[in-house]
């Protein structure tokens, strides 16, 4: 019955397809997360991962070549992770990374580790090699931030940019302050 119910409960959390944690989790421990940084003043960051064009590798070689590559994008990105880390499918192709006691410059330079690492997969398909890009948006905890979900929404605008300003990219949410310098460097990609 044990052993039944941690099934259960690992099923409850995990994303059947890619093996990672999925967005219910995801919010759940951004929310235990939020809370701690705030009780303690402890940093805290988010990045949002979307496969660029992944329509077009469904289009090209099938739903079943898209979903392996997906698989083959997480453990990659999961093996640039900390253990404190969380890993969670956010969406379709979209992935989020919680990283705990991380500022800006801190999420910065592990979003772009992650990024050049998943430029790197590639997968067999039909005799073909096929790989993907990444765009990455990043938002670390500050002043501003009412609630996690604005921190979030921060990331989401970021990750935006990074599309918009030609994909295969990193860029930080703009933060008050010194910080600025830095997110913009990310954006242009000077990382």
């Amino acid at each position: 019955m044990e052993q039944l119910r941690q099934r259960l409960q690992a099923l409850a959390v995990t994303d059947d397809l890619t093996g990672c944690y999925n967005r219910r989790y995801f919010w759940d421990r951004i929310e235990q997360e939020w809370a701690r940084a705030h009780r303690h003043g402890l940093p805290l960051a988010v990045l949002l991962i979307d496969v660029d064009d992944f329509k077009r590798i469904n289009d090209a070689h099938g739903h079943h070549a898209g979903d392996l590559m997906l698989q083959a994008l997480v453990r990659a990105c999961g093996a640039s992770l900390r253990s404190t880390d969380v890993l969670a499918r956010y969406g379709g192709e979209e992935l989020a990374v919680l990283l705990p006691q991380t500022n800006l410059s801190g999420a910065l330079a592990m979003a772009e580790r992650i990024r050049a690492a998943l430029q790197q997969v590639r997968i067999d398909w039909q005799g073909q090699s096929v790989g993907a890009t990444v765009s990455v948006g990043v938002a670390a905890l500050h002043d501003s931030h009412a609630n996690v979900q604005a921190m979030v929404h921060d990331a989401d605008v970021a990750l935006y940019e990074a599309k918009r300003a030609g994909r295969n990219r990193v860029h930080g949410a703009p933060m008050p302050g010194a910080c600025a310098a830095l997110t913009q460097s990310a954006a242009i990609g000077t990382l």
